[in-house]
């Protein structure tokens, strides 16, 4: 029979009770909490070689049909470029979709919002087509193939081969009109850096966001993409570029706002009008918007030759202005709303 003298061995004897009874507690627990797993390799689909530092991200199906998704982990492969992801699920069948991004490679999945590298002027990934909800049946849930299914206690596994990135670099300059010299920024400088706005479409999606005048965008794969420039400092009717991209190749476009060519209506806005829209009627791809810069000026162009609808919005007023005029070609017109 084990003796234990109280006053020597009491301590160490809790102590070493304390730490199997926690050791229990423990493995318990983690048993309870982790039931599933995900786990992949990433390699290079070229050469099959591991991809280490890839970013993985998991997205999680909330519901059926086109019903969001909600990202819940953030992972990084390793030498082997192994990554996992374990969790319990409850009991519950999941649907999960995988995201990796990496520098040089093309973005594989379909959701990844933009981010800006290190660089302001250069971001990074672009948003594809999300494939086809889970959907229900009558023999039950069906995934597409862009979605992994998880059942409690599973373990599913899955091989993702990356391909060289294409990148798309845009150049916007501007040219000035000796009238108003250069615009650095409207009336209430929220555009002091002449912020261009893209709307990219890509695998049939659309994207907009705002860029300064030189920027490029990474992670693309091979396809097509559509571009269209414009700025808020002064109007100018739809640009639009359209590119094939190649992986591992570089698309250059150049752009230029050039108001000397003439196309162009300016004038100075009174205070009780902020912006002025110009276009010809029944044609969308016409028309243009300009925002009042910090001169009380606004400048329009790009016009053709061509009858025009101008119209600003009298916000002490509550009425519109409207104005039809002529533009002939090469023409330079001035044009004071008051």
């Amino acid at each position: 029979m084990l003796k234990i003298n109280p006053s020597r061995n009491s301590g160490k004897a809790f102590k070493f009770l304390f730490v199997v009874l926690f050791g229990v507690v423990v493995s318990v627990n983690l048993s309870a909490f982790v039931s599933s797993r995900i786990e992949g390799v990433v390699v290079d689909k070229e050469t099959g070689k591991p991809i280490e530092g890839a970013e993985v991200r998991l997205y999680e199906r909330l519901g059926y049909g086109n019903a969001r998704m909600k990202m819940i982990r953030v992972m990084h492969t390793d030498k082997k470029g192994y990554f996992k992801a374990d969790m319990n699920l409850m009991g519950r069948v999941r649907y999960f979709h995988i995201v990796v991004s990496k520098r040089g490679y093309a973005v594989h999945g379909s959701v990844n919002p933009y981010v800006k590298e290190k660089k302001e002027e250069e971001l990074r990934g672009v948003r594809v087509n999300i494939p086809d909800a889970v959907r229900k049946t009558e023999e039950g849930p069906v995934a597409p193939r862009a979605w992994i299914e998880l059942n409690e206690g599973e373990i599913k596994h899955v091989k993702i081969g990356m391909s060289k990135e294409a990148v798309l670099e845009v150049n916007i300059g501007y040219r000035w009109l000796p009238e108003i010299g250069e615009i650095k920024k409207d009336s209430v400088g929220k555009y002091k850096n002449r912020v261009c706005i893209i709307e990219l479409s890509y695998e049939g999606v659309n994207n907009c966001f705002g860029v300064n005048e030189h920027f490029k965008l990474r992670g693309f794969g091979s396809g097509e993409i559509e571009i269209e420039i414009y700025t808020k400092l002064i109007g100018w009717p739809k640009v639009v570029y359209k590119r094939k991209v190649k992986g591992g190749e570089k698309v250059v476009i150049n752009h230029v706002f050039d108001l000397t060519k003439g196309g162009v209506v300016y004038g100075k806005l009174s205070k009780c009008y902020s912006s002025i829209g110009i276009g010809i009627e029944n044609d969308d791809d016409s028309w243009a918007e300009a925002n009042k810069n910090d001169r009380e000026m606004y400048v329009i162009g790009g016009l053709s030759e061509g009858v025009y609808l101008i119209n600003a919005d009298n916000e002490c007023k509550n009425k519109w202005y409207i104005k039809y005029i002529e533009i002939k070609k090469g023409e330079i017109k001035r044009l004071d709303i008051k």
